[in-house]
């Protein structure tokens, strides 16, 4: 059994239907965390949240879409009053070569990788912060 260092600590993981989210999933709750996972694989999100036990929630999310993150901030205000930490484990690749790749698939992919880590953080700092949480530097 782990040692529960992250006993009482709420966690958000996006990608948590499979592979590195579930994994990071299953090692925070193993120490003690209760976590909301996010994919938008709902068949495999619900799984996986069954698989993970009591401690799990799942919450279909698309880290594209700003609205989906604001309503994931709002479950997890109600559900664990704050919230101690987010990973941001979602991504996709890109496939085909960029002679080929069109501009909406190239824009897609930036909002998945890179802007979601940017909302992800900002929505999740306001939380911390009201809840006392956070680091300044």
């Amino acid at each position: 059994m782990a040692e529960q260092k992250l006993l009482g600590k709420r966690a958000i993981v996006t990608g948590g239907a499979t592979g590195i989210g579930y994994g990071i999933a299953e090692r925070f709750i193993a120490e003690g965390a209760n976590v909301i996972i996010t994919d938008i694989d709902e068949t495999g999100g619900t799984r996986a949240a069954l698989a993970l036990g009591d401690h799990c929630q799942f919450v279909r999310h698309d880290v594209s879409v700003p609205e989906h993150w604001n309503a994931l901030f709002v479950i997890a205000q109600g559900k664990f009053s704050g919230l101690d930490i987010l990973v941001n484990v979602a991504g996709v690749t890109l496939m085909g070569n960029i002679e080929e790749l069109d501009v909406a698939t190239w824009d897609k992919t930036m909002a998945i990788n890179l802007r979601s880590c940017f909302l992800g953080c900002q929505g999740a700092i306001k939380l911390m912060k009201a809840d006392g949480g956070g680091a300044n530097y």
